[in-house]
């Protein structure tokens, strides 16, 4: 049985062979063997082709040196620009980082956990447009997810029971790991 089948399937390839070449196109072997290359003449090959390439591709120095020669002639206009664009983005960038502190405040301002303070900053900057300010927009999350909300307004003062007066960060610290009985409580941060 299996006589049979290798029969047909070498009649069908012989069949299919021959159509091709009555239809022009030449047979996929023509009876020649198939060129074989070894490594050295592939490593050779991706040689020249990369040394095409690289060709028109100017190198490291010539790039400094046009770099150094495009500085050397810009005109002042062109340096004012370039002045005025970096002051810019330092502009930029301050406002973003006073933004933030300004939502992190609000958010301390309305007794948000600690913890949430990012949580809640996204979710209100979401909110916000020309007729919600920001106190507004973290009310509103705050009113949709409760459990942001610290329990005891009294929490974050930064002050102890004892009067004690403690920073920022350790306050945090305490608020967060108090409970905790490997927390030191008695030594500073």
């Amino acid at each position: 049985m299996e006589a049979e089948i290798t029969g047909t399937v070498e009649n069908a390839a012989t069949t299919q062979g021959t159509a091709q070449s009555e239809t022009g196109v030449p047979a996929a072997n023509d009876g020649k063997p198939e060129k074989t290359f070894t490594q050295a003449e592939l490593d050779s090959i991706i040689q020249e082709r990369i040394a095409k390439e690289k060709k028109g591709v100017p190198s490291k120095e010539e790039l400094d040196a046009y770099r150094q020669w495009k500085e050397e002639h810009q005109t002042a206009e062109e340096k004012q620009a370039e002045a005025m664009r970096a002051e810019q983005e330092k502009r930029t960038a301050a406002e973003s980082r006073a933004a933030a502190l300004e939502a992190r405040l609000t958010c301390m301002e309305k007794n948000v956990k600690p913890d949430c303070v990012e949580d809640v900053q996204a979710l209100a900057a979401r909110l916000v447009d020309e007729k919600t300010d920001l106190g507004k927009a973290v009310d509103k999350v705050l009113e949709k997810y409760p459990q942001f909300k610290a329990s005891a307004p009294g929490v974050t003062t930064g002050t102890r029971t004892s009067g004690k007066a403690l920073s920022e960060e350790a306050a945090y610290l305490e608020n967060k790991y108090g409970d905790n009985p490997y927390y030191k409580k008695g030594s500073k941060t």
